[in-house]
């Protein structure tokens, strides 16, 4: 088909591909831009992100990039706790994107608009005419649900409060969605309950094998904070600074007394102060941020991810199993994941059955080679980009010509990599 005009929104500037969000916008605006004319308005929370704008103008016809004040935000977003919007929607407010986009709107006849993460379709204006996917990646009001349960008593009702506003909110976007996407089927099935008459289809993740690979990160220097056991993420994001404060303090005692040469390090950046208190405690490691995680993953023995509050997919996870690096992760964190639990990697919940999973991969090298050899299998055959960002553009187009649901579309993009016979087709609603 012909090359389609898309304004894509991005509530996060798509680059540097540095954390989950942004890894996943990345890619999609790169396979997007392959084959059609893109202009991309994004905020940018941190101003030495703006120098990037110049590389993603090589990407786009265009490129709004509008600064957001995190500090103002978070007032506005308090602020809203009067009103009866949800507070995402008061954090990523702005008159200026607004304007920005309706500009946009208004000197070009889009075919699609692309809505990155659900905030972004609050700058859509109701009338604008022109089909519209969202990419709501996962269910966010699920994830603040999760949240409360481990809040003080004193806030929690803040987090429901939260979660109730944004599920009406994503229910009612998803009403004026041409397509609604997720990165996982098990978010796609959660979202359908929720809103039964929404056209939704589940588009995976995918890993770069050739930047995240042995191969490659054999190269690079060893840094000299690098320890046995690793944690990589964003470490301002809450649900990681909840894991590994949960896993130094619940699971970590038991691995440093059974191996007590053990390191834990934790790959991050920003870290909160909750997460910088952590190196108080013997052989824990706070590297802060980092030019490249790759040295950190190939020198290590055995990456966690202790994540008790997740939706979506676990990018960290991915890389880790990628690299070949064995992994013991929360059934929080492998939900989503297409691999085998006990022969890729190994899942569980309780902290003293999670540290003697860690001590086992620690003292036997037979099946650490086992789990590596079979997470870099696993990955190689199921998360390629290319073929999930296949499946995307598929979707894209298809509601830019404003053509019918076609069942297809209801596949995870791993199964429709498939072959189709003997395939169960999923009808999107």
């Amino acid at each position: 088909m012909k090359a389609l005009k898309i304004l894509f929104l991005a509530h996060r500037i798509p680059y540097p591909p540095n954390k989950g969000d942004k890894i996943r916008s990345y890619h999609e605006l790169v396979h997007l831009s392959r084959r059609h004319e893109v202009s991309l308005a994004c905020f940018v929370d941190r101003a030495e992100e703006m120098a990037h704008v110049e590389t993603l103008k090589g990407l786009c016809a265009s490129v709004d990039a509008v600064p957001l004040d995190p500090r103002w935000s978070r007032a506005k977003s308090a602020a809203g706790l009067l009103g009866r919007r949800p507070l995402s929607l008061a954090y990523f407010s702005s008159a200026e994107m607004r304007r920005r986009v309706e500009a946009r709107l208004a000197e070009t006849a889009f075919d699609a608009i692309f809505v990155f993460s659900s905030v972004m379709g609050a700058f859509v204006p109701k009338g604008a005419g022109t089909p519209m996917v969202v990419d709501f990646v996962d269910v966010d009001s699920d994830k603040w649900r999760q949240y409360a349960v481990f809040q003080p008593r004193r806030t929690r009702w803040i987090y429901r409060i939260e979660a109730g506003r944004l599920a009406r909110y994503d229910v009612a976007l998803a009403g004026r969605a041409a397509r609604c996407l997720f990165a996982t089927e098990a978010d796609a099935a959660l979202f359908r309950k929720m809103a039964p008459g929404a056209r939704v289809a589940a588009v995976g993740n995918g890993v770069d094998t050739g930047y995240f690979s042995r191969e490659t990160a054999g190269a690079l220097p060893r840094p000299a904070n690098a320890g046995q056991v690793v944690f990589t993420g964003a470490m301002d994001y809450a649900a990681n600074v909840d894991a590994v404060c949960h896993f130094a303090l619940e699971v970590w005692p038991t691995i440093r007394r059974e191996v007590p040469g053990a390191s834990f390090t934790i790959v991050g950046s920003h870290p909160a102060e909750a997460v910088r208190r952590l190196a108080e405690i013997p052989g824990v490691v706070v590297t802060g941020s980092v030019p490249d995680v790759r040295p950190y993953l190939f020198h290590a023995a055995v990456s966690v991810a202790p994540v008790r509050i997740a939706r979506g997919v676990q990018n960290k996870v991915l890389e880790a199993m990628a690299m070949g690096l064995p992994v013991v992760a929360s059934p929080q964190a492998f939900e989503g994941i297409e691999a085998a639990a006990g022969e890729d990697l190994f899942v569980e919940d309780n902290p003293q059955r999670f540290a003697t999973r860690v001590i086992r991969i620690l003292r036997n090298p037979h099946l650490s080679g086992k789990l590596s050899e079979n997470a870099r299998r696993a990955i190689h055959e199921r998360y390629d980009w290319d073929r999930n960002m296949s499946l995307l553009e598929r979707l894209v187009e298809r509601a830019a010509l404003r053509a019918p649901v076609d069942e297809a579309e209801g596949l995870s993009s791993q199964q429709a990599a498939q072959p189709a016979q003997g395939l169960q087709a999923v009808a999107e609603r």
